[in-house]
């Protein structure tokens, strides 16, 4: 394989034509095209300054689920909690879960009798443990937080999605919970990449991913860039080997967006970032051959004629000698 053009961009978010500081656009001022189709296109991202001010828990993976019954008041309400974007200790996320889990049961005449929210981190185990207390008066009381509707989620709390947590006493105050002490060690910093990806840079079907979902499909990513870094600080990283194949027999425009746990592009909270993209047009070796043999047989072509002209002036001049001879 040889490489026979190479362009660089160095690109700012800033700048881009169209599109959002998470996903730019940015247009080129001319197409690019391959000069060959049996050549290819070649990626590669050599370096990237990203700043390190995104949310390790953002929307739309902030969103649980909860149900809360309470027979003696007639109550029985679904809804979501919704926990602010942030990055947060265990014990801060915890904290905002009872509040959360609080202001939704807060409702009519059960306002008066709330239940006592525990929720602890041990150190020791890496889990959390959900306790409740029950109120005042004598209620049948059920809260269920659906962690089967909020996989990801789930895991910063060390919970599964494969069970729901059931928060729950009777009316004679005895503690009737389920799956109320996480089965995993909690993870409140889930995102240890980031992941950029394009969908203007269309990859060839061998290059797969199983990250987001549970089947293999054909990847958009262009990079996988560690976080090995705090957060309000800079991500910076350079890529001296990794690249992609491309599909693309032309390419009009650059489009970029950088996802960690799920397709959700990563916002930034308006603070711009950089790349240094490489692309290449690279060509096959059946491409060289091709064009070898084709310079052959032009060669070959040109003897030929070459030959052939040589030849019909020697029947010409035999012709001419042959004439004059005639004539004497």
């Amino acid at each position: 394989m040889t490489t026979i053009k190479e362009y660089n961009f160095f690109l700012d978010s800033k700048y881009r034509s169209n599109g959002e500081n998470a996903s730019p656009i940015f247009l080129l001022d001319e197409p690019i095209r391959l000069e060959n189709d049996n050549n290819y296109f070649e990626a590669q991202i050599l370096s990237v300054d990203i700043p390190f001010s995104f949310k390790t828990l953002y929307s739309p993976q902030n969103i649980l689920p909860i149900t809360f019954v309470c027979v003696q008041d007639s109550i029985n309400t679904s809804g979501n909690l919704t926990i602010p974007e942030g990055n947060y200790s265990i014990t801060n996320l915890l904290d905002v879960l009872v509040t959360k889990i609080t202001e939704f049961i807060s409702i009519g005449s059960f306002v008066n009798h709330l239940p006592t929210f525990d929720f602890v981190y041990s150190r020791e185990t890496g889990k959390a443990t959900l306790n409740i207390t029950a109120g005042s008066g004598s209620h049948d009381v059920t809260i269920t937080l659906f962690w089967s509707q909020a996989d990801i989620l789930a895991e910063y709390f060390g919970f599964n999605y494969t069970a729901n947590t059931v928060l729950s006493y009777n009316a004679a105050d005895v503690v009737t919970s389920t799956n109320f002490v996480s089965p995993y060690n909690v993870n409140v910093s889930p995102i240890t990449s980031l992941y950029i990806r394009s969908t203007s840079l269309n990859q060839v079907a061998t290059n797969q991913e199983q990250l987001v979902e549970q089947k293999f499909t054909t990847s958009d990513i262009l990079l996988k860039v560690p976080v090995n870094t705090f957060y309000n600080s800079w991500i910076t990283y350079e890529n001296p080997n990794f690249s992609v194949k491309l599909n693309n027999k032309s390419i009009l425009d650059i489009q970029f967006f950088m996802t960690s746990l799920t397709y959700d592009a990563i916002i930034f909270q308006g603070v711009h970032w950089r790349i240094q993209l490489q692309i290449r047009e690279i060509e096959t070796d059946l491409t060289r051959q091709i064009k070898r043999e084709t310079a052959n047989l032009i060669a070959q072509m040109g003897d030929l004629n070459t030959e052939k002209e040589r030849l019909i002036k020697e029947l010409e001049n035999i012709k001419k000698e042959l004439t004059n001879g005639s004539g004497a």
